[in-house]
């Protein structure tokens, strides 16, 4: 197979054991261990070395261990460096990194119905990268030979090896799992009297251990484990590792087509403080104030940097598994991508979960019934920001005060309106495109605000002492509150195609709301109709009230608004034939909703938009890819 599909893909799910397949699976797991022959670049043994009567090798060879040879593991290049002496072999224990896995036939499915919907045969080549890239897959499973009555299932576990002394290098390799029904799995492996298939296959227990790997073959499965002979790892973890790969290697739910798992909750602690202490120390020393830092420079850099310590401690301390998988919606049957995030119980992100299931999103009240796409968050404020903000909102008053663009009752209304903000029980915002009568786009962002909020006073006292070009403190007025036109649009790559590009800068704020508004004068009237929720209804909002991150976009609605010169092209590159057609399903949806402990985020993509599911999905192991390599 061609290597575009091994880059593409990423070593890992559904393709990275693609082009190994076609000429087996290899077995052979050392330079100086039989194995069954094959071309297979995953799993494949180092060439001979050459005789070498070095001092080095004289060592080694005293030692009883084996010369050093690289070897790629399942598309992940270890850096293993022999050792020159015996004291230098460490043991270690097995962590589990990520897990990947995925359902072949149900991906062969998905193939196929995104070249239908786009009015393309699989065998057939077309013009967008996209599209030959599903063809290109999608063609390689069916040499397989794999249909929905085959099962066939294919995984990845990113290891990683903790020594045991504390001292050592972290090391890393990767185990693959392979299942299918039938004859499959063995006729992938290679031929049947092949000596180490034979003692495989004959194993009591289904485990063969042999220098540097250990196999595993049971129910139509194959479990392969590789790693370097100078590492020493205890049997019984071994076969607790490669057990658990096989058991979850199950059959995937109804409709999930693949996942990534990752379970730092099943980490032992003890394994993971080093590490941890290591990373947070040197995250405490950057928070250190440096000598003669401004106040407002050190307050963006403690909160950045408390921010970053949280996350680390809520990766390694509160989430017991993240898991994001790419199904077939089990409501509407469109594609759709979760991610599926539980925390350990009682811990503060399982509390800030339940926190986050009583918010109910306010911002929404002000979403245009006409809009062509928007994205709004409501999210309960973590305790560590509403306790770094106000100092944050302090600092940026008094810097204000300094360069003379504020009063000092300017500068207590700024830190009144943000320390309003830290102590209320949720953030929001909302972006939203709206079209005016003559179709120019209308970008507006709002932020509900709190009755007692002084945000207003002191915008107006800002705009008033700034002495810029084409700055106005009354720009307009809506009943009654002023609009400040904040600037010119300087002409940008975002814009420059674009049907009529926004060319003023306008900020609108009350006692309840303040919104920016890029735009035209001109489109005046779209600002009046959001800051007045001048709409007949509220149902087109009903549905995101209760989700603390939303996103709505009908892709091809944007593109021929916002950029109609630019449309056709990319179009047909999205849908293909019917990038022409007036009927189109191609609405992008995200919605976030709260369980007991769980936390779900939901991409679904409608069917004619499905490939760009399935492209961003491969993104997604792309980048997996490279952070394991």
């Amino acid at each position: 197979m061609r290597n575009k599909i091994w880059t593409k893909f990423c070593t890992a799910l559904i393709i990275s054991v693609l082009p190994q397949c076609m000429d087996g699976l290899c077995l052979a797991p050392a330079a100086t261990t039989p194995g069954l022959s094959s071309a297979s670049a995953m799993m494949q043994a180092p060439a001979e070395p050459p005789v070498d009567d070095s001092e080095e090798m004289r060592v080694l060879q005293e030692a009883g261990l084996e010369p050093f040879n690289e070897v790629p593991v399942s598309g992940v290049d270890i850096d293993i460096k022999p050792p020159s002496t015996p004291n230098e072999r460490v043991s270690y224990s097995i962590v589990r990194g990520f897990s990947v896995r995925g359902n072949l036939s149900a991906y062969q499915e998905l193939s196929d119905r995104c070249l239908k919907n786009a009015g393309l045969e699989i065998e057939t080549q077309s013009s967008g990268e996209f599209f030959d890239l599903l063809q290109e897959i999608g063609n390689s499973i069916k040499e397989l030979e794999i249909d929905q009555e085959t099962r066939a299932t294919i995984g990845m576990d990113l290891l990683f090896l903790i020594p045991r002394n504390g001292e050592a290098e972290l090391r890393s390799a990767s185990l693959m799992v392979f299942s299918a029904a039938g004859d499959t799995v063995k006729k992938v492996l290679g031929k049947e009297d092949d000596p180490t298939l034979q003692k495989l296959l004959n194993s009591e227990d289904g485990f063969l251990f042999e220098d540097g790997a250990v196999f595993l073959f049971r129910n139509e499965t194959i479990v392969v484990l590789q790693y370097h002979s100078d590492v020493i790892v205890e049997e019984a973890e071994v076969r607790s590792v490669m057990e658990t790969a096989f058991r979850n290697m199950k059959s995937p739910e109804t409709g999930v087509i693949a996942e990534i798992i990752f379970e730092p909750g099943q980490t032992d602690h003890q394994l993971k403080q080093p590490f941890l202490q290591t990373i947070l120390a040197s995250l405490d020393a950057d928070l250190q104030r440096r000598d003669d830092e401004p106040e407002l420079e050190f307050r963006f850099r403690d909160s950045y940097g408390t921010a970053v310590r949280s996350f680390v401690d809520v990766v390694a301390n509160q989430l017991k598994s993240l898991r994001f998988v790419i199904r077939n919606s089990e409501f509407t049957g469109n594609l759709c991508w979760d991610l599926e995030i539980e925390a350990i119980p009682d811990s503060d992100l399982d509390l800030w979960i339940e926190r986050q299931s009583k918010v109910r999103n306010q911002s929404v009240r002000s979403l245009h019934p006409d809009n062509i796409g928007f994205a709004t968050v409501s999210l309960a404020i973590p305790e560590t920001l509403q306790t770094s903000l106000p100092f944050v909102g302090a600092a940026l008053a008094g810097y204000l005060k300094s360069e003379d663009l504020m009063s000092e009752a300017g500068e207590q209304e700024l830190s009144s309106a943000i320390r309003t903000i830290a102590e209320s029980e949720s953030f929001e915002l909302l972006l939203q495109i709206v079209p005016d009568e003559e179709h120019r786009p209308n970008f507006l962002l709002s932020m509900p605000l709190n009755e007692s909020s002084s945000l207003s006073n002191a915008a107006i006292e800002l705009v008033s002492r700034t002495e810029e070009e084409n700055v106005e403190t009354h720009f307009a007025d809506i009943e009654g509150w002023p609009v400040q036109r904040l600037g010119k649009m300087d002409e940008s790559d975002v814009f420059a195609s674009a049907r009529v590009a926004p060319t003023d800068i306008l900020f609108f704020s009350n006692e309840q709301q303040a919104v920016l508004h890029l735009a035209t004068p001109e489109s005046m009237p779209v600002l009046e109709q959001v800051v007045l929720q001048k709409f007949p209804d509220q149902q087109h909002a009903d549905g995101y009230r209760q989700s603390g991150f939303s996103l709505a976009v009908r892709v091809s609605h944007f593109l021929k608004t916002a950029y109609p010169e630019d449309a056709n092209e990319g179009m047909k590159e999205i849908y293909g034939t019917r990038a022409d057609s007036d009927d189109l399903q191609d609405m992008i949806t995200i919605t976030m909703h709260e369980d007991v402990h769980k936390l779900q985020i939901r991409t679904e993509f409608q069917k004619d938009i499905e490939i760009l599911g399935v492209v961003g999905f491969f993104q997604v192991f792309s980048v997996s890819a490279e952070l394991a390599d």
